[in-house]
């Protein structure tokens, strides 16, 4: 009888490594379906990280953002046929790497920030009980067809 029962786990068990192994083969093989892009992105002013920068992939939906040490990592399918790379946040111009159909690792990725200069803006106080009497005086003006 204690035969039997050997044989039976024993097959079990070898019935339970190769479908094992048939899955980390599979995962081995989606693994080489996908170009990896990952590094860090900085202010090239300060050359402190940025964070919360997108990162994503032009004419496509797929995009990342970076944490707050300013690294990111992003995968995609060999499939979408990657050309860029392109990085962009408020604050600063858009920045595009060429990337080939391989992985690349530990880029830095170095943001200019946009300057933008505004007009002087001028504010002007207003009496509260005139501003109320005037929006009255208009209500008639405002609701005739």
């Amino acid at each position: 009888m204690k035969p039997i029962y050997y044989s039976k786990v024993i097959g079990s068990l070898l019935i339970f490594f190769a479908f094992a192994g048939n899955l980390i083969s599979i995962s081995a093989q989606e693994e080489a379906n996908y170009i990896t892009v990952n590094g860090k992105v900085k202010d090239k002013q300060s050359k402190k990280t940025v964070e919360y920068v997108t990162v994503s992939i032009p004419e496509t939906n797929i995009a990342t953002i970076t944490n707050t040490d300013g690294e990111f990592t992003i995968k995609v399918n060999k499939n979408v046929r990657v050309k860029t790379v392109e990085f962009s946040s408020v604050g600063y111009y858009t920045q595009k790497i060429p990337i080939k159909e391989e992985d690349v690792q530990n880029v830095t990725i170095i943001l200019t920030p946009l300057i933008n200069t505004l007009q002087e803006v001028i504010v002007k106080g207003v009496n509260p009980h005139d501003l109320v009497k005037t929006a009255i005086g208009k209500i008639e003006k405002n609701t005739s067809a």
